[in-house]
């Protein structure tokens, strides 16, 4: 099973996520940025994120805080926890490079994502 009923934890991951998303994306559309195009960079600034906040969650054991003795590298992503420096990591970069394509106004952009960011890693950590 994906969770059970009673895990607040996974709940309350993808509340903070559904909230950037949704909130970032509004900020965006606000300032005068197409909704077509919002709503990818929100999206992609999530999905880097989690992603580069388990990929460092796992090279730190591997380098030595924890070993894994599970060779299945499948139970070990699914099993691994996320860094908050990881989650703006991969972000910012997705962020970066994503405003570098359409050439946007960076600053701008990331000033008004700020406050959202924190708010999903709140309710992450919650």
């Amino acid at each position: 099973m994906f969770f059970d009923p009673g895990d607040s934890y996974l709940i309350l991951k993808i509340m903070g996520v559904m909230i950037f998303i949704v909130m970032s994306t509004i900020h965006c559309v606000k300032m005068g940025f197409p909704f077509k195009k919002a709503l990818p960079l929100c999206a992609l600034m999530a999905i880097a994120a989690f992603a580069v906040s388990k990929t460092w969650y796992i090279v730190q054991h591997l380098l030595g805080r924890e070993y894994y003795s599970v060779m299945n590298w499948t139970s070990v992503w699914y099993e691994a926890g996320s860094v908050f420096y990881g989650w703006m990591l991969g972000g910012t970069l997705a962020a970066i490079l994503f405003c570098r394509i359409h050439r946007w106004p960076f600053y701008k952009i990331f000033s008004g994502l700020i406050p959202w960011i924190l708010v999903a890693q709140i309710l992450n950590r919650l």
